[in-house]
């Protein structure tokens, strides 16, 4: 198998168009209105499989979609981390949105910590210096 012809973009949103003129979503709910037979139970399943597919592809991932939520940059990065716990526990994102801008904020400290650390080495280094000469 060759490389694609189109890029992804373009694959997705020409997946997208194709899946608003088929109507798959409307093409399942019908399957799962109807009262299956056991002898359809399996063609049935097979056909929402392939439309379920056919969606997954089309649809963008959540992951992938940016998370927006006010908060104030001017506060300290703790106040800021119970902000998004506040958030996550009052609904507006969800634990998984919650986790992943908890996750950056510590990193965030972690990298601060180590600035913070090395500008101080780098001062201590500075001043001896300059005493032994």
């Amino acid at each position: 198998m060759g490389r694609p012809t189109k890029p992804r973009q373009a694959r997705q949103a020409a997946l997208r168009e194709e899946l608003k003129s088929r109507e798959y979503i409307r093409l399942i709910h019908g399957i799962l209105e109807r009262d299956w037979q056991p002898e359809e139970t399996a063609i049935n399943s097979a056909k929402m499989n392939g439309y379920f597919r056919l969606l997954a592809k089309s649809l963008p991932d959540c992951k992938e979609l940016p998370v927006v939520l006010e908060v104030d940059q001017s506060k300290p990065l703790a106040q800021r981390a119970e902000a998004v716990a506040s958030a996550a526990i009052a609904g507006t994102i969800t634990p998984t949105e919650a986790s992943a801008l908890l996750n950056v904020m510590g990193r965030v400290a972690e990298i601060r910590a180590v600035s913070d650390l090395e500008q101080r080495i780098l001062k201590l280094e500075l001043e001896a210096n300059e005493g032994s000469d």
